[in-house]
């Protein structure tokens, strides 16, 4: 079956979206390849992603168009990727960059997530960052994750995965 579906839309900031979009590509998934695990999958990261820009995003002081998500499904791989304005005033740019720069320093998605599971544990109760979305996203959905921040303050964390043989 060839499959070619791309989609790029901007967001609301409300938490709704997130799940209403989940909701709508674990539907689409799952009717393509009938494969409810799969569907599954893409959908919690594209939920994780979303609602780390609704938490992390600078919405007082930036153009709300600038939140936008994109979805890609071709037959080799799969793209989620949403872009958010943030605040340059604040660590939180550069503590999501290299928080998925950390992942990447693991073997193994696996080592990773059980690493910052054990952080999160120890971390003070009144910590606002723990990432721990970002490492669902590679550990749990098997997604490679990359992000950037432009010259706009727009910051970019995109997560692909290979398709296997559907």
């Amino acid at each position: 079956m060839e499959v070619d579906i791309k989609l790029n839309t901007p967001l609301g900031q409300e938490w709704e979206s997130a799940e209403s979009l989940r909701v709508a590509i674990v539907g689409c998934l799952e009717a393509l390849f009938r494969d409810r695990d799969f569907g599954q999958a893409v959908g919690m990261v594209s939920r994780e992603l979303v609602e780390n820009a609704i938490k992390y995003g600078d919405w007082e002081h930036s153009d709300p168009s600038l939140f936008q998500f994109s979805f890609i499904l071709t037959n080799d791989e799969i793209i989620v990727q949403v872009s958010n304005p943030v605040s340059t005033d604040e660590n939180t740019p550069k503590e999501l960059l290299d928080a998925i720069d950390w992942i990447k320093q693991f073997s193994s998605p696996a080592e990773a997530y059980m690493a910052r599971m054990q952080q999160v544990a120890e971390q003070p109760k009144d910590s606002k960052l723990s990432c721990l979305g970002l490492v669902r996203v590679a550990y749990e959905g098997n997604f490679e994750l990359d992000a950037y921040m432009d010259d706009n303050n727009v910051i970019h964390i995109k997560a692909t995965s290979k398709i296997k043989n559907r």
